[in-house]
């Protein structure tokens, strides 16, 4: 067979040309990788293995033309291909608003269920209702005992400076706070009383004031009693009819109650506006 090669490599009829403009050469070799070389045909053969031009083979692609960017790609400034995106792995927002979502009905239903009563108490009248006392000073609230000792001749006078509901009782039918001032407690000027978050109240004063501060919590015996509670106006002198706690009162779930926050536990029966004291 006739080679078309003579011994120089040069070809005596065969005349190839190829139209193809550098810089479009340059541009694609920059950005795309160029295929592995085709390894020698055999030993001793370099440039004569299949795909060889010298052997006769296919001549390959000078680079591969640059395919059009799919869908999502962005290509550079300088028209480059750039990959598209990889898709966000993270969880479902969706599952974590239910998540979410559930644990707050639960806090919330919790402290539904604690705090109803602190506010929403129930009405006063309907718990007196519901209370009632053997002549031993046992009281009797919804089927259940709470036993107390009493005081039943106590003298409880002075200024109204505060009355109003009982947050956090431990005894539902304690529905009411009365504290009562004297002396130098009722004067503004002298000693100033600030009514505290919890119940509570403080003073202060440059000096040891004369006179007293009671704080009572109360628990009216009837709605006679609650009627006449209600009608208080901060300022009035009062005089109090009723039973002081004298010890302590027991609950049905046996907790053991003597004072609270720093108040005293009163039974009110009665209550009589007077005229103050000249002081």
């Amino acid at each position: 067979m006739h080679d078309p090669f003579d011994e120089d490599g040069a070809s005596d009829h065969l005349d190839i040309e190829l139209d193809v403009d550098p810089a479009a050469v340059r541009r694609e070799q920059e950005f795309r990788p160029v295929a592995p070389a085709t390894p020698p045909a055999g030993p001793g053969a370099p440039g004569r293995g299949p795909g060889s031009p010298r052997a006769g083979g296919a001549v390959p692609p000078v680079a591969a033309r640059e395919s059009a960017p799919g869908p999502g790609a962005s290509t550079s400034p300088r028209g480059a291909w750039v990959p598209p995106a990889a898709p966000d792995e993270s969880p479902s927002n969706l599952r974590t608003f239910i998540i979410l979502g559930v644990l707050g009905l639960i806090i919330a239903v919790n402290v539904y269920i604690q705090y109803w009563d602190d506010w929403f108490p129930p009405d006063p009248a309907e718990i007196v209702a519901r209370l009632s006392e053997d002549p031993d000073g046992v009281l009797l609230f919804d089927g259940e005992t709470y036993s107390a000792n009493w005081n039943m001749e106590p003298e409880i006078v002075g200024y109204v400076h505060q009355v109003g509901r009982v947050r956090s009782a431990p005894a539902e039918f304690i529905t009411h706070q009365l504290i009562l001032v004297t002396g130098e407690y009722a004067d503004p000027s002298k000693v100033e009383i600030t009514d505290m978050e919890d119940g509570n109240v403080s003073w202060k004063a440059p000096t040891q004031p004369k006179g007293s501060i009671e704080m009572l919590y109360v628990i009216p015996a009837d709605a006679t009693a609650l009627a006449e509670m209600k009608k208080l106006q901060p300022g009035a002198w009062v005089f109090l009819d009723g039973d002081l706690l004298d010890g302590t009162l027991v609950t049905p779930d046996e907790v053991v109650i003597k004072t609270l926050g720093g108040g005293k536990i009163f039974r009110l029966r009665a209550v009589s506006v007077e005229t103050p004291p000249d002081e």
